[in-house]
Order: structure tokens, then sequence, then C-alpha cells
């Protein structure tokens, strides 16, 4: 049995002798009253020793975590930073290719626009000197003028894509339905532990009462 075993083993045979009072305890007299403080306070001792042992054997383990996590820290920041930089820096290239293929295709647009207006009205003219095939002809090319379509220019890197996330930011709390509020529950809390009935009034939505809570001491 290694050493935290036999701390162990200890601990259970101190709380199951407890537990076993207590399973049959009964409370009808001033004694039986005081013997169940007593056995309260017993078990308030257990706890407070196990969880002082089981502080020793854990405490240097998570003292090295701590430390080692704080060893490595700088090289995760580090990169965190520099991948956030250079994030930042690949979205901003895809956002100004992205703007300046928009801005191509619509000069492409208003040029087609222009060629077709004007092939339109040399078929206007053409058939109002009745030269029906030429009009026809000149419909034709107007109508088979390419539609533009201009594609962002950014590399193709393998292993490196791009996806649309969903983002959100508060403008306006008053107009945030009920049911995407969520009450601070520490805040409550040390409001009513200090107002006590008043929180009731201060929060609003809430109801305050007492209970008696039973306070022992280890021993």
């Amino acid at each position: 049995m290694t050493e935290i075993q036999s701390i162990v083993e200890t601990h259970k045979a101190e709380i199951a002798a407890i537990v076993g009072t207590a399973e049959k305890l009964t409370i009808r007299t001033p004694e039986q009253y005081q013997n169940a403080a007593e056995l309260l306070q017993r078990i308030k001792g257990v706890v407070k020793r196990s969880e002082a042992d089981r502080t020793a054997q854990v405490k240097p383990l998570n003292d090295q975590v701590a430390l080692i996590n704080a060893e490595f820290k700088p090289v995760k920041t580090a990169a965190e930073n520099a991948e956030r930089v250079i994030k930042a820096g690949i979205a901003d290239y895809q956002k100004r290719a992205r703007e300046a293929a928009e801005a191509e295709e619509a000069r492409l647009r208003d040029l087609r626009a222009k060629e077709e207006a004007k092939l339109l009205a040399q078929a206007e003219k053409a058939a109002a000197k009745g030269n029906e095939n030429r009009a026809a002809e000149l419909q034709d090319r107007a109508a088979m003028l390419p539609v533009a379509q201009v594609a962002p220019v950014a590399p193709k890197v393998d292993g490196l894509s791009t996806r649309k996330v969903w983002k959100w930011e508060l403008v306006d709390m008053a107009q945030v339905k009920p049911d995407y509020l969520i009450v601070d529950d520490k805040a409550v809390d040390a409001l009513v532990k200090s107002a006590g009935a008043r929180a009731a009034g201060i929060v609003g939505g809430i109801r305050v009462w007492e209970e008696d809570v039973v306070v022992s001491r280890a021993r």
C-alpha cells in the first residue's frame, strides 16, 4: 500500500464510523441534540484533516504544473500574437483583392453597358433605314456581349482556406429579448446578503427569504 493509500484508508475508516452512526441518528431529546452536534463537529474534523492531507499531496504537483505552464506560456503567447497579426494581414489582403475585383467588374459592366447602348442605337438606325438584317445583326451582337466576372486575385496556398463566420455586438441593451438576458447570480447573492429583504425591490422579479443554516466548527 502506498503512502497516499494509507492516508486515505485512515480517513475512510474515520468517516465510515461516523456515517454508520449518522444513519441511525434520532434527535428527540436535548442529549440526542448534543450528540448530533458533536457528530457534526467530528464530520467537519474529518473533512478538514483529509483536505489538509490531500492538499499536502497535490500542492507540489500543482506547483510543478504551474511552473511548467509559466515556462511555456511565453511561447504560446508569442505564437498566438504572430498568428493574429498574420491572419489580419491575410484577411486585409483578401478584402483589398475582393474590392479591386468588384471595382474592375463595375468598370467592365459600365463599358459593356456603353457598348450595348451603342450597338442598339446603331440597330435602331439600321431598322429606321429598312435594313432589318443589319439591325438584327447589331442586336445579336449587343446580346452576345460578355458579362463581366472578375475573380479576386489571391494565390492558392495549400492548407490555407477562408470561411465566413457570423459576429455580433451589443448596440442597444433595451432592445434585447428577455430570453437572452442572464441574471448575474453573484451580484444578486451579494446584494441579498447585504440588503436582505430590500433586495427584492432593488432587483425586481425575485423572492427573498431567510433560512436557518446550521454552522459547525471542526473538532
